[in-house]
């Protein structure tokens, strides 16, 4: 996953992206602790944006773990696109926020995270995962 700007969850609290050193333990959707291996800087042409969760900037062929399962915002194999761009995501205390996802041209620096074990992180009360996640 590449996350351009956004607090990760890690078992000390959120941190930003850009602060994250391997190491440390950032917290999946299961609310397990999980090591971070690598963080990579590398260079992003396009990034999605969200209406409501506007302080998270995700790669723009991120997944989200939706409350209806695996979505993204272009067609990518074995996940299903988001339907105008809405997405139903569970944020923080398990109630349900809808929003809508929109992929932006744009260069910015974005963050590899490479997890021990997992494919997913919480960022911004998000679920992200890896595009390979099936």
């Amino acid at each position: 996953m590449i996350i351009a700007k956004g607090n990760v969850q890690t078992a000390e609290g959120p941190v930003p992206v850009e602060k994250l050193e391997p190491g440390m333990l950032v917290v999946d959707r299961g609310h397990r602790a999980r090591k971070l291996l690598k963080v990579e800087q590398v260079q992003l042409h396009q990034t999605l944006h969200f209406e409501k969760n506007t302080e998270l900037v995700l790669a723009g062929n991120s997944v989200l773990f939706t409350l209806t399962g695996l979505r993204s915002a272009i067609s990518l194999k074995n996940v299903r696109k988001a339907l105008n761009g809405r997405i139903q995501m569970f944020f923080q205390t398990s109630r349900v926020q809808d929003d809508v996802m929109k992929v932006k041209k744009e260069e910015v620096t974005g963050y590899r995270l490479t997890i021990e074990g997992g494919r997913d992180v919480l960022v911004n009360g998000y679920d992200v995962a890896d595009r390979e996640v099936e």
